[in-house]
């Protein structure tokens, strides 16, 4: 009895042994399941935040586009996955206005964007400098600027905004790519000076009546002369020099006097 009695307790043991490891199981279970599930509802593009929060991005029309700024006062874990989107829209060079441009254009189509303006209310536009939105690019904008020890106020992005606004209607303009010609200089091509040691380029010189078509003499007056074409050095550099070298030379053999 008593050793059934000790197999009973030992067993009993055993038991609770292996429900406190299912417990432990169990609850590891439950917190990979929360880890997935927050890897999976991580927002970062434009696509997945419209799919998770049931928005055509980029708005087409000023009124989407304000219901969305409600949204954004209303909803924090929306303005946090905003600012996650912007950050992708951030000019490499921190260049402020190219950032903003980069950033609206992701959430604005054009026919929305036309409507809107920094500061002052104008007829038919609406100023977005305070919006929630603009709020959200501001902290994106100033953060990453900070991070690279570079002052930024809110001077300077309203500044930029109102300029980039002005020209709204062109950033959905693709770029034309430029004619085949276009990287070639329409300037006169400047002419080099070359020594007439290394001449680099030759040119036809016609000289004529200078040189018989047969071995001839000179003083008879049936002799027929033709035009010949030389080849030489077309030097700019000592040119008249270089000529009268070549003319005295070769005339004198022809023994005819200059």
């Amino acid at each position: 009895m008593t050793k059934i009695s000790t197999d009973i307790s030992s067993l009993s043991l055993d038991v609770k042994t292996m429900k406190l490891d299912i417990s432990k199981i169990k609850a590891a279970v439950k917190d990979t399941k929360k880890i997935r599930s927050t890897t999976m509802d991580f927002i970062a593009t434009v696509p997945q935040l419209s799919k998770k929060y049931n928005y055509d991005i980029p708005f087409k029309t000023m009124v989407e586009f304000q219901t969305f700024n409600i949204h954004l006062l209303e909803k924090s874990d929306l303005k946090e996955s905003v600012s996650i989107v912007l950050q992708s829209g951030l000019d490499p060079q921190m260049v402020i206005s190219k950032s903003i441009v980069s950033m609206l254009k992701m959430f604005l189509r054009k026919d929305a964007a036309i409507q809107c303006v920094a500061v002052r209310k104008l007829e038919d536009r609406v100023p977005i400098r305070d919006i929630p939105f603009l709020q959200c690019v501001t902290v994106v904008i100033k953060e990453h600027r900070l991070m690279a020890n570079l002052e930024i106020t809110d001077k300077d992005i309203t500044s930029s905004l109102s300029t980039v606004l002005s020209n709204a209607s062109q950033w959905y303009v693709p770029r034309k790519s430029l004619p085949e010609n276009a990287t070639k200089s329409t300037s006169p091509a400047q002419k080099s000076k070359v020594s007439k040691n290394t001449a680099a380029s030759t040119a036809l010189v016609q000289v004529v009546a200078i040189e018989p078509t047969a071995q001839k003499d000179l003083n008879d007056p049936n002799t027929v002369f033709t035009p010949m074409q030389f080849e030489f050095a077309n030097v700019e550099e000592d040119e008249e020099e270089f000529d009268d070298e070549f003319d005295e030379d070769y005339l004198s053999r022809l023994n005819v006097g200059l």
